[in-house]
């Protein structure tokens, strides 16, 4: 099927900041605090999969349906303390004010990240 063949070509497989659930998707964050994405889990929210909200992780996001998806297989690499989520926080509604959240493709991989917010 090519929707998932082009689904698979658009996995990204990194680290990212997990900050939380919403009602509709799971916000995660580039670590340097650029861009950050709305995904869905293919069968449960983000929180339940992990235990709780506010964590380094390492998975894979793609784009399935026009949706950025995470595709469920997750790696914890550390939880973050409330600082770093309140700096996070901080660094979501810059990278929203900037037109930098999706929750409809991915950006291009391998673009230099100048700077951090966090």
């Amino acid at each position: 099927d090519e929707t998932v063949v082009a689904a698979a070509a658009s996995l990204q497989v990194k680290s990212w900041v997990y900050l939380r659930d919403t009602r509709r998707y799971s916000i995660f964050v580039e670590p340097g605090g650029i861009r950050a994405y709305g995904a869905v889990g293919l069968t449960n929210p983000i929180k339940e999969l992990l235990g709780g909200s506010g964590a380094v992780v390492e998975t894979g996001l793609l784009i399935y349906n026009g949706h950025v998806v995470c595709d469920g297989l997750i790696s914890p690499l550390a939880w973050i303390g409330p600082s770093y989520k309140r700096n996070f926080n901080v660094a979501l509604s810059k990278i929203r004010s900037a037109g930098n959240f999706h929750t409809d493709r991915l950006d291009p991989r391998g673009e230099k990240e100048s700077g951090s917010d966090c």
